[in-house]
């Protein structure tokens, strides 16, 4: 279950506070809160080149966390970033670093 949007305050407080992980070219952050639903933002440099190819890995890393609820907990907001190496590639290999990002974040947590 997703609640709304991440609020701009929120959003920059997870970047400045939150633990991250990266995998492939995708950095998630993510930071405990007091609610029982997760929350999801999103992030592209500039870096990654024009406005349209930033809109679309924007879009991908929107339907990815869309269609997988189940790879998000309740309780955490997450920024997800995406990188350079994001542009080029596809919806299946954006999901698969999102998912590797995320289990990376848990495991971290339950060290």
């Amino acid at each position: 279950m997703r609640c709304c949007r991440l609020g701009r305050r929120r959003f920059e407080e997870v970047f400045r506070r939150g633990r991250g992980a990266a995998a492939g070219g995708v950095v998630v952050l993510a930071l405990p809160n007091q609610l029982p639903v997760y929350r999801v933002g999103f992030a592209v440099s500039r870096q990654v080149g024009s406005a349209v190819r930033r809109n679309r890995v924007r879009r991908v890393l929107r339907e990815v966390s869309r269609h997988h609820p189940e790879w998000f907990q309740p309780g955490y907001d997450y920024v997800l970033l995406g990188r350079k190496a994001v542009g080029e590639e596809g919806y299946g290999a954006v999901a698969r670093a999102v998912r590797q990002a995320l289990g990376r974040l848990r495991r971290d947590r339950e060290k």
